[in-house]
Parts: C-alpha cells; structure tokens; sequence
C-alpha cells in the first residue's frame, strides 16, 4: 500500500504498511570520514538502547504510539476523534453529527492504487446497507487535492456515498501513515476497527453486522 506523502504529519494506527525503501549507499570516502561515521554509529547506537529503556518504562495504556492516542488494536472503544468537513456536494459533514449510526471512514487518495480498488468492496458495502443505519465517508488525506478533484474521481467509480476533501486534519487524528486507511466507529462514536490496506467488503460486513445488533 501506498505511503502517505511527506507532507501529511500524523502517529500510525492500526496494520502497518511496507517498509520504506532502503536509502542509496552513500559514497566512500577517505580513512576520517569512516572514523568519524563508526563514531555517529556508535552514538545513535546508545541513543536507542536509552530510547528503548524510556518506552519500556512506560504503562501500557500509555499513548506510545503517537501524539493523538489512537490504538494500536482494534475493539478498544475508545472515543473516535471529532471532525467536521464540507462534502463535494457542499454539505456539512461532522462525525458528531453521525451519533447513532456506524461509520465507515475511508480515507484514501485520488492517485493511490489500492484505494481504487477499495472503491469496488466499499460499494458492496454500500449496497448492503440502509443510509439510516450504515454512512460511509471517504476522504482524501492529501492536502494538495482539490474538492474538484475529488468530486471527479467519486463520477468516474460511479460512487454514491459522501466524499470530502481533508480540511479538518482527519488523516492525522486518526494516524493514517499508510492509505487507503479503513475506520469503522459504533453507533455510540467509539473506534471499532482501524486498519491499513484494502479491506474486503465481506470482512467490513463482518465487523459491521455486530454493531448494528448490540
């Protein structure tokens, strides 16, 4: 799955995608560039091993995992962060405002792969469900997309649910380093399921279905 651009800033959250790819070797170069690089080495070397020993202190309901909290693991119920955004049809959209139904956040790019193809199960998903009960929001994570961009690629997958562009820092709250990132929130607002990468429409249904019954 695609990384998210440099420009987004935000914890990671739930599955992790790929490494990044390794970085060229650097050049060689003479005998007191590698003393002084074996000392570098050996510094960020300890670096880590007191980085290590200060996390390993920490309480496990610390949020170690980023600024904004998010679990590492689904099912956690804790409160899903706010948000309030305007969709490509000029309607206000807030999370608060979804108190009582489950939400599907979708949140993806227009240029990413993976999340073109999540576009077919979450139109499954969709048609399974009534409006009343089930609202998917897909909303592109990447700042220098446009509503118009948006709006263009929401005709091209024929897709019927609300589309919104990022204003409100969606992707960082909810720790999206990787897209497309696929959020399910319960009908009392709390994170049921955070996880990167294409998601199949019969496991959302799958984690879906419990929350409509409880």
């Amino acid at each position: 799955m695609p990384k998210r651009d440099s420009r987004f800033r935000g914890s990671t959250a739930g599955r992790q995608g790929p490494d990044a790819a390794t970085p060229p070797p650097r050049p060689r170069g003479r005998r007191a560039s590698w003393v002084l690089t074996g000392v570098a080495i050996i510094v960020v070397a300890l670096v880590g091993v007191v980085a290590y020993a200060v996390l390993s202190d920490l309480e496990p309901d610390s949020p170690a995992g980023g600024d904004d909290g998010i679990p590492g693991a689904n099912g956690t119920g804790q409160a899903a962060p706010l948000f309030s955004l305007v969709d490509t049809d000029g309607n206000a959209v807030s999370l608060q405002s979804l108190r009582g139904k489950v939400v599907v956040l979708d949140l993806f790019a227009t240029w990413c792969g993976p999340c073109r193809t999540q576009m077919g199960e979450l139109k499954q998903v969709y048609a399974r469900y009534n409006a009343s009960d089930v609202v998917i929001l897909s909303i592109d994570v990447d700042e220098g997309e446009t509503q118009s961009d948006v709006r263009a690629f929401r005709s091209d997958y024929g897709a019927q649910w609300g589309f919104c562009t990022d204003t409100d820092s969606v992707g960082a709250k909810y720790g999206a380093q990787y897209i497309p990132t696929l959020v399910i929130i319960d009908p009392a607002g709390d994170l049921s399921h955070i996880g990167s990468g294409v998601e199949q429409a019969s496991d959302l249904i799958a984690m879906i279905d419990p929350l409509l019954a409880s």
